[in-house]
């Protein structure tokens, strides 16, 4: 029966008893045929086959055919680097195993009769290997010739007892619905679709970079004099930057800001200094924020002004009329002209004039006109906070006033995405990157990573579907996605379905050799009528607690009958006084008490079942 620990639920038992069951000897007899009885699996591996497949091109075959090193296949072999298992001869990557032109070492020919089998030229291949071409294989086990030579194969699928099973074969993982050797493949280095970007390679399932470049996010760059990696991966020198030595530079006449290079004296966005920006009314002028003017006021020093009507303006700058005198058509005078209205020491003609427009103080917005006392725009422009806008481009006001742009981009009074982006509801996205719109919009990464458009899995999981799993020990995904483990009688561990601990394979089948009368105390051994318990064929059952069909057992704590015959416990859970109870093998406790068994599951039991000591909830034990 698998448990799983308290801090991590993904953790086999059947994995962490692996060690301790192989010590006390458990009856694994399986033959390199896949015959034989274990109580380890029921979806065993054979031996490894003689070809490999890296990103499904084959890498060796019964020819002895190789792979060139430093080709661009879908391997990402490199010159001077081959996939596991193979070496370099010369510009090509061989297997020196079966290669009947390498055999047991470069250049070393056997004959043109001779095959080549575990690095030796021979004349006939040994017992429970087949000849194929001038290789000998194991047709049970080889994914290049399963069963019969030539039989390959497909993607995603290995040879098991001379037939074809979803899965990949040793030292390759299943990237979508090809195996892949995620040591060397550049585009899944470590993990499916984990791609180490422009000119990087793969080493051992680490992204490497050419002497001199430095190894970023989305590649191999020079950080001497790449501007948007300049003297680090982080470091981008931004809008016109230059990189110059590692340290980033602007052309003359340009300043650097932490966002780029821009002209101090005329950018709006960066005045005077970086961070100084400008508001919506006004302009940068020889590095200073100056107001944009309502049409017919004038600006002086920093100050709108009507020169027609302001007393300290009048008729020009600073021209200040004498105290006691107002300002009138440009002019000071004693009396306000008539047609005017008088505010404070200024008249103003209220049907025109910019800053007293229909009243004294009511000033237009820039850009705006005073037509008979009320403020107008451009044709193509609406008012908006006393500014005139253009709500078919404006950003902050694409529409409607205040409707703003997460993007920054309007178009047609529409919100529109940046170039590179694409519009998902109400929001902008790189489906590039966005690990919420990966590819798609809605399209979410549980990893929380998207690299290229595709979610990308952490290293050691695959990408079914657009979930990540470890195939390893996922029981619904084990050795390749979809493949499903009963998850009553089987746990996945290593990559394949195998019985839980107290369980048998026995054919295939998972029992429980105490109480199996057709396999009763090892496989095979049928009662014929009888009945089993305590691993021995009996008359009865009188001398047990219970009996469920042809076994003899207590419905006390037989997992496999737990509370009344037929009722079987999860894998996670042990059968206590009749009930099915969550438990799990503490990581630390070899005996009880124990701290790990707190919250709650805990109760510390040793556990007869399962040979171990376990924390079960609920209070009971087995």
């Amino acid at each position: 029966m698998r448990l799983l620990t308290r801090t991590s639920k993904s953790v086999l038992l059947g994995f962490l008893l692996g060690v301790s069951l192989a010590a006390c000897g458990s009856d694994t007899a399986t033959s390199a045929s896949g015959e034989g009885d274990t109580d380890s699996g029921t979806g065993g591996t054979g031996a490894a086959s003689a070809g490999t497949t890296t990103g499904g091109v084959e890498s060796s075959s019964a020819e002895g055919s190789g792979t060139t090193a430093g080709a661009d296949t879908s391997g990402g072999e490199t010159a001077g680097a081959c996939p596991a298992g193979q070496e370099l001869c010369g510009e090509v990557c061989v297997s020196l195993d079966d290669d009947p032109d390498h055999c047991g070492g470069c250049d070393s020919a056997c004959g043109a009769l001779q095959a080549c089998d575990a690095g030796a030229c021979v004349d006939d291949c040994p017992e429970g290997r087949t000849r194929c071409g001038r290789a000998c294989v194991d047709t049970n086990a080889d994914s290049a010739h399963c069963g019969a030579c030539g039989d390959a194969c497909g993607d995603a699928e290995t040879c098991r007892e001379g037939g074809c099973v979803p899965g990949c074969d040793p030292g390759l993982i299943q990237c979508g619905e090809t195996c892949i050797d995620v040591s060397n493949d550049a585009a899944n280095c470590g993990a499916c679709n984990f791609d180490c970007g422009v000119g990087a390679t793969c080493l051992a399932g680490n992204c490497d970079c050419p002497e001199g470049l430095i190894l970023c996010a989305d590649g191999c760059f020079d950080p001497s004099n790449d501007p948007a990696h300049c003297g680090g991966c982080e470091t981008d020198c931004g809008e016109g930057g230059l990189c110059d030595a590692g340290i980033c530079d602007c052309e003359n006449g340009l300043v650097l800001c932490e966002d780029g290079c821009f002209d101090l004296s005329a950018d709006a966005g960066h005045c005077g200094s970086c961070d100084i920006e400008c508001t919506n009314d006004e302009t940068c002028d020889m590095g200073v924020c100056v107001p944009d003017c309502p049409v017919g006021a004038e600006l002086c020093g920093l100050q709108c002004v009507s020169t027609d009507s302001d007393a300290d303006h009048c008729g020009m700058c600073d021209n200040a009329c004498d105290p006691g005198d107002v300002c009138g058509g440009g002019a000071c005078v004693g009396v306000c002209p008539m047609g005017t209205i008088q505010c404070g020491d200024d008249c103003a003609v209220a049907g025109t004039d910019p800053l007293n427009c229909g009243q004294c103080g009511f000033a237009c917005g820039a850009d705006q006109t005073c037509d008979a006392g009320v403020c107008e725009c451009p044709v193509g422009e609406s008012v908006c906070f006393d500014s005139c806008i253009d709500l078919e481009n404006d950003p902050n006001n694409c529409g409607a006033c205040g409707n703003s742009c997460d993007s920054g981009m309007c178009d047609a009074g529409v919100c529109v995405c940046a170039p590179g982006e694409s519009l998902c509801g109400l929001e902008c996205a790189d489906l590039t990157d966005d690990a919420n719109n990966c590819g798609a919009c809605g399209n979410e990464c549980n990893s929380d990573m998207c690299i290229d458009s595709a979610c990308v899995c952490l290293p050691g999981e695959s990408q079914c579907g657009n979930e990540c799993f470890d195939l390893q020990n996922d029981a619904g995904n084990c050795g390749a996605c979809g493949n499903v483990c009963d998850d009553q009688l089987e746990v996945c561990d290593m990559g394949s379905c195998q019985c839980k601990v107290g369980m048998t394979n026995c054919g295939g089948e998972c029992v429980d050799l105490s109480t199996d009368a057709n396999n009763c105390g090892m496989c095979f051994n049928d009662c014929m009528g009888d009945v089993c318990g305590d691993g021995s064929c009996q008359a009865n059952c009188d001398a047990f607690a219970d009996q469920c069909g042809a076994s003899c057992t207590s419905v006390d704590n037989d997992p496999l009958n737990c509370g009344e015959c037929g009722e079987v416990c999860g894998f996670d859970e042990l059968c206590a006084a009749g009930g099915c109870e969550p438990a799990f093998v503490p990581e630390t406790c070899m005996s009880c008490p124990c701290d790990e068994c707190v919250g709650d599951a805990d109760t510390c039991c040793f556990s007869d079942f399962v040979e171990s000591t376990i924390c079960i909830e609920n209070g009971e034990c087995p």
